[in-house]
């Protein structure tokens, strides 16, 4: 007996719950092909430090590949709930962990802290607060206004991202280590979510919507991978960034964005790597991390266009000469050919400078080209195809002392073709 009123209290509890939340989803993407690249670096000395010294010209190469995840998107998990308070007042959050595949086959779902995670509030006609690990404005934009929809094969010079997956399985050279990616990097172009942040976002009146975005006591640009250009909550980062948008012309949208972060931790967390070096550029223990996008499409019809820029400057708080800057610009086209077949390609250019002596700024440029074939309205086929190409990049590492620069290689360059074929499917 008091088995049974125990269940049916617990029952009763959950009903409430349920009642009390208006609408609760569980979403998804799972997303799984091949995954490839193949990666050519030559440079003097390139096999280590002893080897730097000679004026021998030094090749590596490298072709991986493997059956892996996240080709198109990222696979993730999610959950998100409304509830309607009345008078026009909602509350909402959002909680989403990402699913990866390790290398021995295991399919796993990582903690919440590397996707969004957030609560918030909505008042209709006004718009919307929320406060937790949010999509930077700028990530948001980007992603209107990118013909590959910002997926993860190399190529693309705004949504940057390095290629390929598995273990090297050919090298020549000098040495068998020091082979990096080539061309891009993974997101050292802009912040994509912040922690400790919270973002308001006007409704759209009369075309126009703004967003604003305030970070304090930590920030992780890019929490999916773990890479470069990383601020791991473990110092004290603030800042803040804000977006632009206008619709209200027929088949135009423009935007601008922009974002700033000073970061006062321990050396090293302040470090930005451009993406075609080995070792990122460390601008000290005090550095301020400014970044812009401006952008455009134009819907004529069976195609859209697009213009994007981004801008990204690293500087020392302690030296306003030692900074590293990355910028690119790229034109992109989209189009539903069919009602079952997406189709898109995109080219672009830039160059990183990493201010200080013996370093040479280092020119890049990049194309990527795609299809979608809509299985159903949740599942795709996908092929994608990207490359790259570095001239003229060098290691380069500023010391603690933001005054003080060395160098550890002598200009490279590098090439890379990176692919993607598999099959998507969200929920």
């Amino acid at each position: 007996m008091k088995k049974s009123l125990f269940a049916l209290a617990a029952a009763t509890a959950f009903t409430g719950l349920a009642q009390a939340q208006s609408s609760v989803t569980v979403y998804g993407v799972f997303d799984m092909g091949y995954l490839g690249s193949s990666t050519i670096q030559r440079a003097p000395g390139i096999g280590g430090a002893a080897a730097s010294a000679t004026n021998s010209i030094n090749t590596l190469s490298q072709q991986v590949g493997g059956i892996a995840g996240g080709g198109q998107s990222t696979s993730r998990l999610g959950f998100r709930g409304v509830e309607d308070i009345g008078g026009g007042l909602s509350a909402f959050f959002t909680l989403e962990a990402a699913i990866n595949e390790s290398a021995n086959g295991i399919i796993s779902t990582s903690s919440t802290g590397n996707r969004l995670a957030f609560v918030g509030l909505g008042k209709k006609g006004l718009g919307t607060v929320q406060a937790g690990i949010n999509y930077t404005p700028m990530f948001e934009e980007v992603g209107v206004t990118d013909a590959g929809a910002q997926n993860n094969v190399g190529g693309n010079v705004i949504h940057d991202r390095a290629g390929g997956i598995g273990s090297t399985s050919n090298n020549s050279g000098a040495s068998t280590t020091g082979i990096t990616r080539s061309g891009m990097s993974t997101n050292d172009s802009y912040m994509v979510r912040a922690s400790n942040s919270a973002v308001f976002k006007t409704e759209r009146i009369s075309g126009v919507q703004l967003k604003a975005m305030v970070i304090q006591a930590g920030m992780d640009s890019n929490a999916q991978s773990g890479t470069s250009g990383v601020y791991t909550g473990n110092s004290n980062n603030s800042g803040y960034g804000a977006s632009l948008s206008f619709n209200g012309i027929n088949n135009l949208y423009v935007t601008a964005a922009y974002s700033t972060v000073l970061n006062t931790g321990t050396a090293g967390v302040g470090s930005f790597a451009p993406g075609y070096n080995g070792g990122g550029i460390n601008v000290g223990t005090l550095a301020r991390d400014n970044q812009q996008y401006y952008a455009a499409s134009y819907d004529f019809g069976k195609v859209q266009g697009y213009l994007q820029y981004v801008s990204r400057n690293v500087v020392s708080e302690l030296a306003s000469s030692n900074y590293v800057k990355r910028t690119a610009q790229q034109i992109g086209v989209r189009s539903q050919a069919t009602p079952t077949v997406l189709l898109w390609a995109s080219v672009g250019q830039g160059k990183i400078n990493p201010n200080g002596s013996g370093i040479t700024p280092a020119k890049f440029t990049g194309y990527q080209v795609g299809s979608q074939y809509n299985l159903s309205k949740r599942t795709n086929l996908y092929a994608i195809a990207g490359g790259s190409n570095t001239s003229n990049s060098a290691n380069g590492a500023y010391a603690a002392a933001p005054t003080t620069v060395s160098t550890t290689a002598a200009p490279y360059s590098a090439n890379q073709i990176s692919y993607a074929v598999g099959v998507r499917h969200t929920f």
